[in-house]
């Protein structure tokens, strides 16, 4: 038995649609497909796809290895978690001795560059390596349409 409104039919697909489609979302999706297509090379959309993907995560491993040697540099900041980009996402958490997170994000945001602090939903860790206290962690995101020259700001900014 499928949980679904009443008027939908017993037949397949509307069997599975508890209501109306997100007619915006389909949309959205499909246009996401698209540009991340773009990026890559091939034949097909697939092969175009998993192009785009093996070089976004190369881009993004080159943003973040300078992001993390930038940081580990510094003195009284503590990068947390994997210490190279090697099989990470390009995310990192930090905290800085003497800092508060969210001051390092106002910091950051005073200068257009939008990061958060916080928990992050690991709540018993923060708890646990006294970072709650102070703010919990700063949470550092790169993207592929971000460059090395904003990675460098943010250094420079934080140094």
């Amino acid at each position: 038995p499928a949980y679904k409104v009443r008027p939908a039919p017993e037949v397949l697909p509307g069997r599975w649609m508890t209501g109306t489609q997100s007619h915006e979302a389909i949309a959205g999706v499909g246009a996401c497909v698209e540009y991340l297509a773009s990026l890559g090379e091939g034949t097909t959309r697939r092969g175009r796809l998993l192009s785009a993907m093996e070089r976004i995560r190369a881009y993004e491993s080159t943003l973040v290895t300078r992001l993390l040697t930038g940081l580990r540099a510094m003195p009284g900041m503590r990068v947390w978690g994997s210490q190279s980009a090697e099989g990470r996402a390009p995310t990192v958490a930090v905290t800085r001795d003497g800092w508060n997170a969210r001051d390092l994000a106002t910091r950051l945001a005073e200068h257009e560059i939008y990061a958060w602090s916080g928990h992050f939903y690991a709540l018993e860790l923060a708890e646990w390596s006294g970072t709650l206290a102070h703010g919990g962690f700063l949470r550092l995101g790169l993207m592929h349409y971000n460059t090395a020259h904003e990675v460098d700001r943010v250094l420079e900014i934080l140094q």
